[in-house]
């Protein structure tokens, strides 16, 4: 007579079992998924962190060239209307403006206008409030933002102009968005990987009373996305 696994229960009830080399199989194809699924997580994590150091790079080099061609800084430019009739003068006072003439949506749209920059970005102003891929760029990291303007929470010095990498959450795109390790990795990339010094700058998210920082350096052992960047594009 032949064996089987099924079993009969207290009831009567005919059930069937596993044995353990079915039991690990099962254990085994589950493990698989589960490291599948976090490594593909890491992955796409990693490659929206590495879109970050490129935006910023291109950004920037789009920033600079145009002050190149057009002698002002865009956002400031004075005549942008006489290239770009449907576009906004800026004050041409070397500064990108953000709680007045709004120089720094302004800057977006003077950069599109020109063609450094992909995108169309309208000028709401006064009225309007920041919106990622309306009239900031959008970050491939979900929640980012690029904003451009002088002066920082980290560094006030209004004579620099900086591109700020940021979520909103309140009025203003200076809210976290990535973790202190995370904002290590692209400052070791991009700058001196020290979170004040050089040009690209860390401060904590202004929506945060702590995290980001252990003093001066980055704070690693702080897992919230607590930081975000703000890249020096010219002093």
């Amino acid at each position: 007579m032949s064996k089987n696994n099924t079993k009969t229960s207290a009831k009567g009830f005919a059930t069937s079992g596993f044995t353990l080399i079915e039991l690990s199989i099962v254990l085994v194809v589950v493990g698989l998924i589960v490291a599948t699924i976090t490594g593909g997580s890491s992955m796409i994590r990693s490659a929206e962190l590495k879109s970050v150091i490129s935006d910023i790079q291109n950004y920037s080099s789009a920033f600079l060239t145009f002050e190149d061609q057009y002698d002002h800084i865009p956002g400031d430019f004075p005549d942008a209307t006489k290239y770009w009739p449907a576009s906004r003068d800026g004050d041409g006072d070397s500064t990108i403006e953000w709680n007045g003439p709004c120089e720094d949506k302004g800057a977006w749209q003077h950069l599109s206008l020109a063609e450094l920059i992909s995108g169309t970005y309208p000028y709401p102003c006064p009225s309007g409030g920041y919106i990622a891929g309306t009239n900031l760029p959008a970050s491939k990291l979900n929640g980012g933002m690029f904003w451009i303007r002088n002066g920082t929470v980290a560094n006030p010095d209004y004579t620099f102009s900086y591109l700020i990498f940021a979520s909103k959450t309140g009025t203003y795109p200076n809210n976290g968005i990535i973790t202190p390790a995370e904002a290590k990795k692209i400052d070791k990339k991009m700058d001196d990987g020290t979170r004040i010094g050089g040009r690209l700058l860390a401060p904590r998210g202004d929506d945060l009373a702590s995290g980001c920082s252990d003093g001066a350096d980055y704070d690693l052992s702080d897992a919230e996305k607590s930081c975000y960047l703000s890249f020096i594009l010219k002093k």
